[in-house]
């Protein structure tokens, strides 16, 4: 695979990041997932290679379980995740240090979950 990147967004978190986009638009023919998700490739070849049924599914699982909106981009071997649960860049600042313990937990939880995507045959 080349240095390219390939970009998925749940349609909602890519209106607040229409012009962070890479030049291609890719289709899959899983139409649950092309309802749900937008993906973008520098190469478009680079698709077929991340796209395998299974690893669509395993994203569909991850956005369910993270109930937020999630963008992925796979570079170089590597996947980067967002989540976008409530507010991205505004810290809990009211919530006793327990809850705030379950929220790094269940965030840990999630990045689980991600890598799963990422080793999937």
């Amino acid at each position: 695979m080349s240095k390219g990147h390939i970009q998925i967004f749940e349609k909602e978190f890519l209106s607040n990041f229409a012009g962070w986009k890479a030049e291609h638009q890719i289709q899959t023919e899983n139409e649950a997932f092309q309802s749900r998700f937008r993906v973008y490739a520098d190469y478009e070849h680079n698709s077929y290679f991340i796209f395998t049924p299974q690893r669509i599914e395993k994203i569909m699982e991850f956005a369910d379980a993270v109930k937020g909106q999630i963008s992925l981009v796979f570079y170089d071997e590597k996947l980067f995740a967002a989540v976008k649960r409530e507010s991205m860049f505004d810290a809990v600042m009211d919530e006793p240090v327990s809850k705030q313990t379950e929220y790094i937990l269940e965030d840990a939880d999630f990045i689980q979950k991600a890598k799963g995507i990422l080793i999937v045959s």
